[in-house]
């Protein structure tokens, strides 16, 4: 009796630990980053970034034409980097923010348009 339920406990062990129908970890299409960019009420534009598996990136803006405004290198060694852009002083228009890492590259565009406010002066004679 005690051979049949050793044998029954290997069997139920080995059949868990091979199972067709396990479900395997996929490391090769996790992410090594994940970032979002947002406007801030001062006028800046603030980039906020994971970086998971901490490998050197660059951050790079540019308008319509392909032109770099602005770019930044990020070190390995920071995981949770957060950069503000001030772009009050750029025009109008689309621009482009890249993020370039060894594992990938991605481009998110935002859309900047200026209103001014408008004024109305009164004279009384």
């Amino acid at each position: 009796m005690k051979i049949k339920l050793s044998v029954f406990a290997c069997y139920i062990f080995l059949h868990t630990v091979f199972d067709s129908r396990a479900y395997p970890i996929d490391h090769g299409s996790t992410k090594s980053f994940e970032w979002a960019i947002f406007p801030l009420k001062d006028g800046r534009l603030r980039v906020n970034i994971t970086n998971h598996q901490l490998e050197r990136m660059v951050v790079i803006i540019k308008n319509e034409k392909g032109e770099v405004i602005q770019k930044n290198f990020i070190d390995k060694k920071t995981e949770k980097p957060a950069i503000s852009y001030d772009i009050s002083s750029l025009e109008s228009g689309n621009y482009k923010v890249h993020l370039l890492s060894k594992s990938g590259a991605e481009t998110k565009d935002f859309q900047l348009n200026i209103v001014r406010a408008q004024s109305r002066f009164l004279t009384i004679k």
